[in-house]
């Protein structure tokens, strides 16, 4: 039985590989490596390897003697840069690389720019993805085989969920309760307080104010930061209760808004409304960084953009989302349209796709 090292340095990469392991498990002797705290956590149903620098993982890699590498795209601006260095070691012993791709354009990030060439197939979400890295000049393979991180919400009744959430947190049925998805990051945390801010600002000036819960990104170095910052206009933000994660309480609300999230696009799955804000010195900064213009759902409707600094439009379309429900029925067709359910579980076909890759090599 091959060898397969599998690396995650993120929690979206870890939750792309997630419900492939199982399947692969039974096709290839896996060793799971992750990077630090978050992926570890994402993963732990399978007691991964955790590693703090390159010279831990180099190490681990060297004691697997691997056939091949698995990994995902990582979004590590500042390190550790493990992707990076077992990407080269597996090119120096001529193992096949496969490479996963958990969101839209992350392989535009400075590492994954540098070893990118030396990935042989990638796996990818969408037509878009594959769009993009075409775009870049990526010639290796690419397969589309959906985004197996997200298939576990295809079988989540929401409406039954938004009423245990609601009873778990005391929120009456017609409260208007907004999940805030935060991103900050290490790398992004000043643009995610812009954003922040100017959400509560907005709240501020709401006659009828909803309901928040704030839930940090998970490699967030301060997670308290958004009650702070909320108690400055006198409004209070809800307690994500313990152990619980952003995907536990998505069913109960009535929008989720953040700069551009993962979490923004579990929602679509779950065809709650979305709201991107994307301020000049903020998200579009960030999204720039990967050279984009827009997240991409806000293109065709998925979700809704907030782009101007003044916060009459986010107040407009948090009205409209509570009272118009054509408007909110038309998102919805947007989000099925962008993010339809397959019969085929994408964690089959990316497993299907990394063992016909690899039976021949």
């Amino acid at each position: 039985m091959k060898k397969l090292c599998i690396l995650a340095d993120s929690p979206g990469s870890a939750e792309f590989i997630f419900p492939v392991i199982p399947r692969l498990m039974g096709r290839f002797e896996c060793h799971i490596i992750t990077v630090k705290d978050p992926p570890t956590r994402v993963l732990s149903a399978y007691h991964p390897i955790r590693v703090e620098d390159e010279k831990e993982a180099e190490r681990v890699f060297e004691i697997f003697k691997p056939d091949a590498l698995c990994i995902g795209t990582s979004s590590l601006i500042f390190g550790p840069f493990v992707a990076k260095t077992l990407v080269r070691n597996a090119t120096f012993k001529k193992l096949p690389i496969v490479c996963y791709q958990d969101y839209w354009a992350n392989h535009r990030s400075p590492m994954n720019k540098e070893i990118m060439d030396l990935w042989h197939i990638t796996l990818v979400p969408d037509i878009l993805a594959e769009k993009f890295l075409r775009e870049d000049g990526y010639h290796g393979k690419i397969i589309i085989t959906g985004h197996p991180g997200f298939e576990k919400f295809s079988t989540i009744n929401v409406k039954e969920r938004r009423s245990a959430v609601r009873n778990d947190y005391a929120i009456p049925n017609n409260g208007f309760l907004i999940l805030y998805a935060g991103a900050a990051t290490p790398f992004g945390a000043e643009w995610d307080m812009i954003t922040f801010r100017f959400f509560i600002d907005a709240i501020s000036r709401m006659d009828e104010r909803p309901i928040i819960i704030a839930t940090p990104h998970p490699r967030d170095e301060d997670p308290m930061r958004y009650m702070k910052i909320a108690a400055e206009k006198n409004i209070s933000v809800l307690n994500l209760h313990a152990h619980q994660s952003s995907d536990d309480i998505l069913p109960g609300t009535d929008a989720v808004i953040g700069m551009y999230a993962t979490t923004l696009l579990h929602a679509c799955y779950l065809r709650i409304p979305a709201i991107s804000i994307l301020l000049p010195d903020a998200g579009a900064v960030r999204l720039a960084k990967i050279n984009l213009k827009d997240f991409p759902p806000n293109e065709i409707g998925a979700s809704i953009g907030i782009y101007e600094s003044s916060p009459e439009r986010l107040i407009d379309v948090c009205a409209c989302l509570q009272k118009d429900s054509e408007y909110r029925n038309s998102i919805r067709n947007a989000q099925e349209k962008l993010l339809p359910w397959s019969e085929i579980l994408p964690s089959q076909i990316a497993a299907e796709a990394i063992e016909n890759f690899l039976i021949d090599r």
